[in-house]
């Protein structure tokens, strides 16, 4: 899925319509005029409600960790006595999924991931996101959003949200789903959060250096995603903080200085009880999402697993689960549904390709499942690939899917091992899916006999193992582990 951020595009109309709706008032946080049209302060709080249930379905839930749910409490309640809505029905949740993301609700309904407490090295660095987060709500940055498209029943024209799908005009704006929650924030509302949280974690005792510590190890992370799936130097998935939050160090340094706060050596860090409070807190994919080890990815939930080739890293997705090779080759799996009953080989041809030029058509039993694959040709990064289709027949109209590509130059030296590859498909059986356990964040000293190898062998990143635990542990590229230190480790 992808999210088309540009949702408003501005018109002649525009300066016709605005004169009529009178809901601009000034902000005690922001000390300018904002429009609210649509929104009092209990609208937010009804909308609030409404759309919390939506964020827990598309961020994993809620993470079931009661001791740590209370610390994030703890520190949300501390920055909230120093926000300008005192009104607001604050609350905190630590949603369960591996992305690196935090955000808001209108009328203080907040939200951090658990990758993202993973990545932060001590509390005041946790509590820079949620004043951050707490910025945007006492800004009414999302309540301004929403007061603004709701003027597509005016005659705007329409919204653009996640998966590329069009809005009808004169849609309601209740109906924006999580897009107007993901959307990027402007450079001017970010600069505006930023000021608000430092405020926030300042008064309440925090270093507000933290806020520009930690947007450092977010930036080295989010570059070093980008490495992982072989994508260009600046991508940016678009569920990751750095996407939907779009900042600079100079801009948090300007936000900072503007906001007349200023850190002391009595300011707050607090990492040794940070990180004593996130130690053996789950990594990455849950059992719901799929499990990557090595080279095999399992999915204990629906009973399945296969095994990519040697070369290829893999990367479990929202919607798929992708490998790529250095080569430029590279793998998607997902799931399907036939949308009529037809046998796997007829699916192939008439449903999932149809209208494609498509040869060497093949009928397999792949773990006992009929399959059928395909072969066809395209471009890729403006160059000629070969793409190889399997369909695997999962039970009632369940369609198990790889697509697998390669440059031209390459298909006949991998053909053999990505077949390979597609009939490792295979299903597990309960007492396989429930030895599955998700791998867990631990805290410990260093000592003599630890190196960076050999602490990052567990990680799943294979060739990306050293640099992650870097980036994990807020280390340069060039620095050495200390004998002694507090580290984490993943296991």
């Amino acid at each position: 899925m992808s999210l088309n951020r540009r949702f408003f595009i501005k018109s002649a109309f525009a300066s016709t319509v605005l004169p009529v709706f009178t809901g601009c008032s000034i902000n005690p946080a922001t000390d300018r005029a904002s429009f609210t049209a649509f929104y009092s302060i209990k609208d937010e709080i009804e909308l609030g409600k409404e759309e919390h249930p939506k964020i827990l379905q598309n961020f994993g839930g809620i993470y079931n960790d009661t001791k740590l749910q209370s610390y994030v409490d703890s520190i949300g309640k501390s920055l909230v006595g120093h926000t300008e809505f005192l009104e607001y029905p604050y609350s905190f949740t630590i949603l369960n999924t591996p992305i690196v993301n935090a955000l808001a609700l209108p009328a203080g309904r907040v939200y951090i991931t658990r990758g993202l407490l993973t990545l932060a090295n001590n509390e005041a660095e946790m509590a820079g996101v949620l004043g951050h987060e707490l910025g945007h709500v006492n800004a009414r940055h999302i309540t301004e959003r929403l007061s603004q498209g709701k003027l597509t029943k005016y005659g705007l024209m329409a919204i653009g949200l996640i998966g590329g799908a069009k809005v009808a005009p004169y849609m309601d704006v209740a109906q924006f789903g999580m897009a107007a929650y993901l959307k990027a924030f402007s450079r001017k509302q970010e600069f505006e959060a930023d000021k608000l949280g430092v405020r926030y974690m300042s008064k309440a005792g925090y270093d507000s250096k933290a806020m520009v510590s930690f947007l450092e190890t977010l930036k080295e992370h989010s570059a070093l995603q980008a490495r992982m799936m072989g994508l260009p130097a600046g991508s940016i998935d678009k569920f990751d903080f750095m996407s939907t939050h779009p900042r600079t160090v100079k801009r948090v340094e300007a936000a900072i200085k503007a906001s007349g706060e200023h850190s002391s050596s009595s300011c707050v860090l607090a990492r040794n009880e940070y990180l004593k409070r996130i130690n053996h807190m789950a990594f990455g994919q849950s059992r719901g999402e799929g499990t990557i080890k090595d080279k095999k990815f399992i999915h204990s939930a629906m009973r399945f697993e296969f095994t990519v080739p040697a070369g290829f890293t893999i990367h479990n997705e929202a919607d798929k689960v992708s490998a790529v090779h250095d080569n430029g080759s590279a793998i998607i799996f997902d799931v399907s549904e036939r949308t009529k009953s037809y046998d796997v080989t007829s699916y192939l041809r008439k449903e999932w390709l149809e209208n494609k030029p498509i040869s060497h058509i093949e009928d397999y039993h792949i773990d006992g499942f009929d399959s059928s694959s395909a072969m066809s040709k395209g471009e890729m990064n403006n160059k000629k690939v070969d793409i190889r289709f399997f369909a695997i027949d999962g039970g009632e109209q369940t369609v198990f899917r790889f697509t697998q590509i390669t440059p031209e130059h390459k298909t006949m030296a991998m053909a053999e091992s990505l077949k390979a590859s597609a009939r490792s498909f295979r299903r597990i059986s309960a007492e396989e899916a429930a030895k599955v356990k998700p791998a867990r964040l631990y805290i410990r000293k260093t000592n003599y006999s630890d190196s960076i190898a050999n602490l990052s062998k567990s990680l799943p990143f294979k060739d990306f193992n050293e640099d992650f635990f870097r980036v994990l542990n807020n280390m340069k590229p060039d620095e050495r582990l200390e004998i002694g230190k507090t580290i984490k480790i993943i296991q």
